[in-house]
């Protein structure tokens, strides 16, 4: 499956869904990790590699998921 030019966004990333990020990231996608807590997002972007990047947030905050889509567009016009 080719991603590139593609973004993708895992919320919950600093636990168990956090490793949807890696097949992504290895077909090309632009992966975008979130999660109400930063610690362990740098470590799941590491293990994904790719063009992935991370932002700590809560869902719940009415700015969090634009900032998210804000994230990926970038990620992905840096490419």
């Amino acid at each position: 499956m080719d991603l590139r030019n593609k973004a993708i966004i895992v919320t919950g990333a600093s636990s168990g869904i956090g490793a949807a990020a890696t097949p992504f990231a290895r077909e090309g996608a632009n992966v975008v990790l979130g999660a109400r807590s930063g610690h362990n997002l740098a470590e799941v972007a590491e293990r994904a590699g790719g063009q992935t990047a991370c932002l700590a947030g809560d869902v719940k905050d009415p700015d969090y998921a634009p900032a998210l889509v804000a994230l990926a567009r970038w990620a992905r016009s840096i490419r």
